[in-house]
């Protein structure tokens, strides 16, 4: 069977994880390349994997293509990425820019590759989406609660961050959320990209700073459904504080690059 290759755009903690999975299971698996905006980062792995300029990306042939970056990357590339490859996406949250996910719908339609987004700690993504798929889904809301050491906010929630007390950072449509927390509320994010019938202005956000919080990120997910339906789960996630991404998360990722193949192409999946 042969290798699938694979370009990592981004290589912080989580791409450096992907890097040396990917590199373990070098029976199935081949690095076409890896970017990072910052150069430094990249200097100690081998030089013909190092992609300089991102805007050269399409010189070197790969079948997937793993962000892991920033969703600002995703707006500014994603629809030349999936011209020449399958995309993962581990910023969903690029997509709550409506201009965006028009463009990138549209351009998807025609292409003959498809679009992953990663699921990250969203527990229960397929059952969200297959009732939107069914219009069967009346609401959906996830509420994030974190150490204030693990959020990286933009103004004005930033300034509500409080080390002595509890505080409820935001609660409302997760759209506006991603602007403000771009890299705290992609589990969100892909919670409104799998409720598409309610999308980002129908999905409910609940973001929480709790200094009592030692080493554990959580998620509740409350989803209702028409007929009286309704269904809770509480996901607690190992994460140190100082840190966005949860330990668990780092494993669910490399679940959804196991995934992120042979899916319908021109369509958006949820791995």
């Amino acid at each position: 069977m042969p290798k699938t290759r694979v370009g990592i755009i981004g290589y912080g903690r989580l791409g450096q994880y992907l890097y040396r999975k990917l590199s373990e299971h070098s029976d199935q698996w081949e690095i076409g390349y890896v970017w990072n905006r910052t150069p430094d980062k990249v200097r100690q792995i081998p030089k013909d994997q190092v992609l300089c300029d991102i805007e050269n990306f399409a010189t070197i042939n790969v079948d997937l293509i793993v962000e892991v970056c920033h969703p600002t990357v995703v707006q500014q590339y994603g629809t030349q990425f999936i011209e020449h490859a399958d995309l993962l996406v581990g910023s969903p949250t690029a997509f709550a820019d409506e201009y965006f996910d028009r463009l990138f719908r549209n351009k998807l339609t025609n292409s003959v590759h498809a679009c992953y987004i990663a699921r990250g700690a969203l527990w229960g993504a397929n059952d969200i989406q297959a009732m939107a798929d069914a219009d069967w889904l009346q609401s959906l809301s996830i509420a994030m609660t974190k150490h204030p050491s693990c959020f990286k906010l933009n103004s004005p929630l930033k300034e509500k961050l409080d080390e002595h007390k509890r505080v409820v950072l935001y609660d409302g449509p997760i759209r506006e959320l991603c602007v403000l927390a771009p890299n705290n509320v992609n589990t969100m994010a892909c919670a409104a990209i799998a409720a598409h019938t309610i999308g980002f202005d129908g999905t409910q956000g609940i973001l929480i700073s709790d200094p009592s919080l030692g080493n554990t990120h959580i998620v509740d997910t409350d989803v209702k459904g028409k007929g009286g339906f309704a269904t809770h789960t509480m996901r607690r996630n190992p994460a140190l504080q100082n840190e966005v991404t949860g330990s668990a998360t780092y494993r669910a990722f490399w679940a959804s690059v196991l995934h992120a193949k042979g899916q319908t192409a021109g369509r958006i999946h949820i791995v």
